[in-house]
């Protein structure tokens, strides 16, 4: 498949502080977030 591919919902982390959790953990949390307001389903 070729082209641009575009997300049409919104995701972010709660507000604070998250030392705890890697960059990737943050960024798999807004992205989960982000697919289930966009009603999608992640490809496999």
């Amino acid at each position: 498949m070729n082209g641009d591919i575009f997300l049409s919902g919104i995701g972010q982390t709660k507000f604070g502080e998250w030392w705890q959790k890697s960059l990737k953990d943050l960024i798999e949390e807004s992205m989960s977030a982000a697919i289930a307001d966009a009603k999608i389903s992640p490809l496999s």
